[in-house]
């Protein structure tokens, strides 16, 4: 059977250091600023700061000090400083370019650039049609941004930092952007088509390999696809499928939305929901190459949320550690791999539908 077993015992990080977390809002007005005690074993809010609207998305900035949130409702992007006590203060917002002639969005994600000048990239999505959009060398408040017809819902990064995959959720399709110097969104070099697979909800990729994961939003797989040394995929595209339940739970009674890769690179993390339960599944990857090995692990527990989506966010200090944000709704766990098992700290319930959780450090 599937358990989860809750504990406040935790290894495997610096003796004595602190780690904090920021975690926006699909619906509500705050960003969260949480401290996680690894000598004390606690969680503590330090912190509920006051936002521009809803931040379901987030971005740090290079210099980790400033952060960015975006909001698919009134097609905004907000930055804010991350100040010492790690207070976030609003520093301005801007108005997101349009798609296909209007911003009546309904969901958007923005993504740091990882290379000099490290601009902010992002989408907004009508459903429809799309923007992806980056932000200008000649300041934060300008965008350079072009139109997709289809429905962009996540972005992720080649492990060189010169290409921006962007996911397409309607039309089964990954775009392939080239990234140069001063990015204007004007090299698409290939677009790939996920055969036999609809709703991909969900795409990241491995740090060091040439990989790249998807997570579908029904089916429940994940899908591990090798890609060239030059960060091409080509238009056939040959997935590796793994199913991300166990034969015992029913397809239909899952959606699958997150997916995240740790710190130490070896282990890949999905999270699968129902109106009931919440799955989480720990996969091996090869350290080198990326490739998905097996499962690791799963485990369970119950989850009466009335949303769905829920975010995984992987600890930047080496290691398996990761934060859940939303799961069960307007609760964040932190949760570490420890061998062939799992561990976690206490829950907190921040009494919010949440979005997405990102580490300060």
């Amino acid at each position: 059977m599937l358990g989860f077993i809750l504990t406040t015992f935790l290894v495997g990080l610096t003796q004595g250091t602190l780690h904090h977390l920021v975690v926006g809002t699909v619906n509500g007005g705050s960003l969260y600023s949480l401290e996680l005690d690894d000598a004390a074993r606690t969680v503590t809010l330090l912190k509920n700061n006051s936002a521009a609207g809803a931040s379901p998305s987030l971005a740090l900035y290079q210099n980790k000090l400033y952060l960015y949130g975006i909001q698919a409702s009134d097609a905004t992007l907000s930055k804010y400083s991350v100040e010492q006590d790690y207070s976030i203060n609003l520093q301005g917002t801007l108005e997101l370019p349009e798609a296909c002639g209007t911003r009546n969005f309904k969901s958007a994600k923005i993504s740091p650039g990882p290379l000099n000048p490290y601009n902010i990239f992002g989408s907004a999505s009508t459903g429809n049609c799309s923007t992806v959009f980056t932000t200008t060398r000649s300041g934060d408040y300008t965008f350079q941004s072009k139109d997709i017809v289809g429905d962009i819902r996540s972005l992720a990064w080649s492990s060189s930092g010169r290409h921006l995959y962007a996911l397409d959720f309607k039309t089964n399709h990954i775009l392939n952007y080239n990234i140069p110097d001063d990015p204007k969104l004007d090299d698409l070099v290939d677009i790939a088509l996920l055969t036999n697979v609809t709703n991909p909800r969900q795409i990241v990729t491995h740090p060091v390999g040439h990989r790249i994961y998807v997570v579908t939003q029904d089916s429940n797989e994940l899908l591990d696809i090798p890609v060239l040394q030059s960060d091409l995929m080509g238009t056939n595209v040959t997935a590796f499928r793994f199913n991300v339940l166990p034969s015992s739970l029913a397809n239909s009674d899952y959606t699958t939305q997150s997916v995240a890769v740790s710190a130490s690179n070896t282990t890949l993390w999905t999270l699968s929901r129902s109106y009931g339960m919440s799955v989480i599944s720990a996969f091996s990857l090869d350290k080198t190459t990326g490739a998905v090995v097996k499962p690791i692990v799963r485990a369970s527990w119950r989850d009466y949320s009335a949303s769905l989506d829920s975010f995984i966010a992987p600890a930047p200090v080496g290691g398996d550690l990761i934060a859940i944000t939303n799961s069960p709704q307007g609760v964040t766990a932190f949760i570490e791999l420890q061998g062939t098992g799992l561990k976690s700290y206490p829950r907190l319930d921040l009494g919010q539908d949440l979005g997405e959780g990102l580490w300060l450090n």
